[in-house]
């Protein structure tokens, strides 16, 4: 089991119906602007480039917002290492209230060819996944992508960033923090439920049941995200279906912020951790 614990005020609510959460009813969830927004930007890069969510590991996600309803979020790679950040390139989606636009740094460039390619995207992704998956490694991988990298003149770095270090770094700590947490209209029992039913909610039947957190009892990492006081909560769900661990469909670290003023959900950031850091 890998160890790495690798992160405007909303002017349209949604409500959605109860779901199932270890058996329980949970309460409507509220999701943002912001929340809903991102989620039109992953669609549409899934849709053009077939980058799934799952394949959010290799990148780090970094998300403005615009004003007007309108957001850019931009995916770069996260290992910068063995010529993963030349190969993988860059994804930017310009969000609107009606369209959603996504662009890649290597539009034009092939990805046939495995590992030979000179650009990677879903294939590569998907071959270096199944890599860690089956064999907890990606040596093949990064072997291919420094051999092309070093054909092509890119001096590779040795780097990585986890999502969740990515994700708290939008916050501050210290006055910020305190400011947080004494703006905070519900408590840290209350936060925690909102946050595991809106995973219940975002991402259906799994077992949800094995849900972890490692936050105490003061909560998440507490801050600000622009002007809005927010707190956000890593979980963790391991080995479903499994006595022992296994990846399954769903596992992996959910990043989960909410505003503590609102009860609205601004981000959920899911991480496969099949990236083969840690």
């Amino acid at each position: 089991r890998p160890m790495k614990k690798g992160l405007a005020i909303a002017l349209a609510l949604c409500l959605l119906a109860a779901a199932a959460l270890g058996g329980a009813e949970v309460a409507q969830v509220r999701f943002s602007e912001r929340y809903h927004n991102i989620v039109r930007a992953q669609q549409a890069l899934e849709e053009k480039y077939g980058i799934t969510e799952n394949m959010g590991d290799y990148f780090l996600r970094t998300v403005e917002e615009l004003g007007d309803g309108e957001m850019r979020v931009t995916w770069e790679p996260a290992i910068l290492d063995s010529g993963l950040p030349w190969l993988l390139g860059s994804y930017t989606a310009e969000v609107t209230p009606s369209t959603v636009t996504v662009v890649w740094t290597h539009d034009g460039e092939s990805v046939e060819g495995g590992y030979e390619a000179m650009a990677w995207g879903a294939p590569q992704l998907t071959m270096i996944m199944e890599e860690v998956r089956t064999e907890w490694s990606f040596l093949k991988g990064l072997e291919a992508a420094e051999n092309a990298a070093r054909k092509a003149g890119y001096d590779p770095g040795a780097e990585y960033i986890s999502p969740v270090e990515a994700e708290t770094s939008l916050l501050a700590d210290g006055e910020y923090a305190q400011q947080a947490m004494d703006a905070s209209a519900f408590t840290w029992e209350e936060l925690d439920q909102m946050a595991r039913n809106a995973l219940a909610v975002a991402y259906g039947e799994l077992e949800w049941e094995r849900l972890e957190t490692s936050v105490g009892e003061i909560g998440g990492m507490w801050g600000m995200l622009e002007d809005r006081p927010v707190t956000v909560i890593p979980y963790d769900l391991w080995g479903q279906g499994s006595p022992e661990w296994e990846w399954s469909e769903g596992d992996g670290l959910y990043v989960v912020t909410l505003n503590v003023q609102t009860g609205e959900i601004e981000e959920i950031l899911h991480s496969s951790e099949l990236s083969g850091n840690g």
